[in-house]
C-alpha cells in the first residue's frame, strides 16, 4: 500500500471516530443548558443522521464536479473539520446560551441541528471521497474498497467513542479532549503536506 492510500485510510478511520465522540462529548456540552433526558439523546442522534446524511449526499456531486482535485479537497476537509473539533465547545456553549430559555424539545433539537449538522456533513464526505481516491489508485474491486473504507471508519468510531468515554473524559475536561481530537485530524492534513499528496496549489 502506498503513502497516500495509507493515509487515506487513516483520515477514514479518524473522520469516524470523531463521529462518534463527538456524539458523548456533546452530550456533555448541552447537560448544563438542557440536561440528559432521552429526547437530548434523539435530538443529538438525530442531527448527527441528518448531517452525514447531508454530507453522503453533497458528496456524490462534488466526486463528479472535482474528480481531479479530490486529494486538494480532501486534505483541506480534514484540516477544517480538525479546526471546527478544537472550536466545538466554545461554538456549542454560544449556541445553547441563545436557545436555553426555549422548551426542551425545541431548544434541544435547535440547537444539535445547528451545531452538529454542518460539522457532520463536512465529517460525512470524507469516507466517499476516500474510497474514490484508493479506487483509482488501486486495482482492488470498488466493492472491496468500498467495505474496507467503511469498515475502518465504524472501527475508528467504536475505538474512538470506548477511549473518549472511559480514559479520556474521566480525567480531562471537554475542551482538552476536542483539542486532542482536532489536533490528530490537524496532524493528518500536515502530514499530507509533509509527504507531497497534498498540493496547496494547483498545477499550471
Amino acid at each position: 500500500m502506498n503513502k497516500a492510500n495509507l493515509l487515506y485510510y487513516a483520515t477514514a478511520f479518524a473522520g469516524g471516530g470523531v463521529v462518534l465522540a463527538f456524539e458523548l462529548l456533546n452530550y456533555k456540552i448541552i447537560a448544563p443548558y438542557f440536561g440528559a433526558s432521552m429526547f437530548v439523546w434523539a435530538s443529538i442522534i438525530g442531527a448527527s443522521m441528518i448531517g452525514l446524511l447531508i454530507g453522503y449526499f453533497v458528496s456524490s456531486v462534488i466526486i463528479d464536479k472535482y474528480r481531479d482535485d479530490l486529494a486538494r479537497l480532501i486534505g483541506f476537509i480534514t484540516l477544517v473539520a480538525g479546526l471546527y473539533t478544537i472550536l466545538q465547545p466554545w461554538i456549542g456553549q454560544a449556541i445553547y446560551s441563545m436557545v436555553s430559555g426555549m422548551s426542551v424539545q425545541a431548544g434541544a433539537f435547535l440547537g444539535t441541528t445547528i451545531l452538529i449538522v454542518p460539522f457532520f456533513a463536512l465529517l460525512g464526505l470524507i469516507s466517499p471521497l476516500v474510497i474514490q481516491l484508493v479506487g483509482n489508485s488501486d486495482e482492488g474491486s470498488a466493492g472491496k474498497t468500498a467495505g474496507n473504507v467503511y469498515a475502518l471508519s465504524t472501527l475508528g468510531g467504536v475505538i474512538f467513542l470506548l477511549v473518549t468515554g472511559t480514559l479520556l473524559l474521566p480525567v480531562l475536561n471537554v475542551i482538552q479532549v476536542t483539542s486532542i481530537l482536532g489536533g490528530m485530524l490537524i496532524l493528518l492534513f500536515l502530514l499530507s503536506l509533509v509527504f507531497g499528496i497534498l498540493k496547496l496549489t494547483r498545477k499550471a
